[in-house]
Order: C-alpha cells, then sequence, then structure tokens
C-alpha cells in the first residue's frame, strides 16, 4: 500500500453499499455494520443525478474510500447560522490502512469537478476538533469562510464553513 499504487475514483453503484457501509462501520464502531450497509443502500438507490453525486475510490478492485457531494438548501426555519445554500462535499470515509495516502485528495479532486460542472463554488463543514479533514480540505484549495455554523442532522453543532473557488 504505497501513493505508487493507482487509485481509481469512479461513479459509486448498488453493489458498493457493502463496502461503503463497512467503511463507515470504521468510524463509527458503535453502530451495527448491517445497519450501515443498509444505509448504504438506501443513500445509493435514492440520490438523484441532479442533486448529488456519490463516489468510490479503489485499488484493485477494492473499494477504499468513498464520499458524496450533494446541493443543499437551507430548512424551513433554519437558525440564522445555517450553511448557505449551495453545492456540498457531504463526508468522506477512507480504510484506515488507506489514510494518508492520496485517497481522501482523490476523493475531494473528484467531487469538487463533479460539482464545477453545477457551480462556480464548492462547499463543507468541518467539526473544528477534525484536524485531519481540516488539512485535507485545506491542500484541495478550500478555505474557512465562517465559524459556528449549523448542518440539519449534524451532532456536532458548531462547525467550520469552508469553500473552495472553482474554474
Amino acid at each position: 500500500m504505497s501513493r505508487a499504487t493507482s487509485i481509481a475514483v469512479r461513479e459509486a453503484v448498488q453493489a458498493d453499499a457493502r463496502a461503503i457501509g463497512s467503511l463507515r462501520h470504521e468510524d463509527e464502531p458503535h453502530r451495527e455494520r448491517l445497519e450501515l450497509q443498509a444505509w448504504a443502500l438506501h443513500l445509493l438507490r435514492t440520490t438523484r443525478p441532479q442533486d448529488g453525486w456519490i463516489a468510490v475510490a479503489e485499488v484493485d478492485g477494492e473499494v477504499i474510500g468513498w464520499g458524496r457531494a450533494g446541493v443543499f438548501a437551507p430548512p424551513p426555519h433554519a437558525p440564522d447560522h445555517c450553511c448557505p445554500a449551495g453545492w456540498y462535499l457531504l463526508g468522506v470515509n477512507v480504510a484506515g490502512a488507506w489514510r494518508r495516502q492520496g485517497v481522501g485528495s482523490a476523493l475531494v479532486r473528484a467531487r469538487t469537478a463533479w460539482i464545477a460542472q453545477r457551480s462556480p463554488r464548492a462547499l463543507c463543514f468541518v467539526a473544528p476538533d477534525n484536524v485531519a479533514s481540516l488539512e485535507l480540505h485545506a491542500r484541495c484549495g478550500f478555505a474557512v469562510t465562517r465559524q459556528g455554523v449549523w448542518f440539519p442532522l449534524v451532532a456536532q453543532r458548531e462547525l467550520l464553513l469552508m469553500e473552495a473557488p472553482l474554474p
């Protein structure tokens, strides 16, 4: 497992649900693996091309990471510090053995390229204590533009909003 290994990023398909659920389980071991695999299958079945994209990274046919991108509009009655409307990177998971080897960067680049076909900017939100994610997104051209933002269904209530201009 080295950077010299070719990392391919492609659109996820329903058959990737098991791998995506397992990757998510690595970061959320308190949740049942089958529950997360079912969640991933539901996500893959319901993500529509006009409002989202799910990508997987693989090496030699093995899925080693995944991430999604999608459009967001604040819900009615959202608090004033809600994240603004726009196209977002909505999470990324990389297998533990493959972290810090370019997989996350490859997934960020692929998803921002997808967003660039729809918007002149990409957004993401990051927990302030998630140093790895902050560094990853900064390396990929994102900068913190607001502190203390809120995003629905995210337990962390004081997030950082990051933004990258796109070509």
